[in-house]
């Protein structure tokens, strides 16, 4: 196992074109591949209960609610709409009335 450090080092090193010896380049090899094993691990890509899997049904649910509130609120829109155009009507009426009298 290789140290994160060393890794790390390694990984600048070769990123600044500098030359590795052979030894140092199968280091980073090998450490390149403590890091994609330990971000396999992590995501658990392979398993269907994976975290990403998680994620997208969270996704999936937290969308269906948002619509599921956007109805519900299109629906009050309709309903207030309507109360507002009785209140209208209701207020014109008493007017109407009131002038009456």
């Amino acid at each position: 196992m290789i140290e994160d450090k060393i890794g790390v080092l390694l990984h600048q090193k070769s990123f600044r074109g500098e030359k590795l010896t052979k030894e140092e380049a199968e280091q980073l090899q090998a450490w390149y591949a403590q890091q994609d094993e330990e971000e396999v691990s992590i995501l658990n890509l392979n398993s269907s209960g994976s975290i990403v899997g998680q994620l997208r049904t969270q996704i999936s649910d937290i969308l269906t609610q948002i619509s599921q509130l956007t109805n519900q609120i299109q629906l009050l829109a309709k309903e207030n709409e309507k109360i507002r155009e009785e209140n209208a009507r209701l207020f014109k009426l008493l007017a109407q009335k009131t002038k009456a009298a």
